[in-house]
């Protein structure tokens, strides 16, 4: 077996991602040192279709997601350092959807 395929068959893929939701219970931070020791890190939630996936998702699991205030309360942005929009995805990726 390599290691592409067993990396990735624990994972789930929705379009062109993949993700892998943990039944470990952790807080955000150990979540996503858990997620960089795998290569990957939180979701950036970037199409409404992508938000419908995880919605769908979260009926069967609770997981974190790459949102933070941690630098600045109430201050919310993405784990790539973009800014939450009114919209709820980064300001960068609104003209995507």
């Amino acid at each position: 077996m390599t290691r592409k395929n067993f990396c990735f068959k624990e994972w789930k893929k929705n379009s062109s991602s993949f993700y892998f939701f943990s039944i470990g219970l952790k807080n955000w931070e150990d979540a996503r040192q858990d997620c960089t020791d795998r290569g990957a890190d939180l979701v950036i939630i970037n199409s409404v279709e992508e938000q419908e996936f995880l919605i769908d998702q979260k009926r069967s699991m609770s997981f974190w997601i790459g949102l933070t205030d941690a630098q600045k309360e109430n201050d919310w942005k993405w784990v790539d350092e973009q800014l939450l929009t009114d919209e709820g995805i980064p300001k960068e990726n609104i003209k995507k959807i």
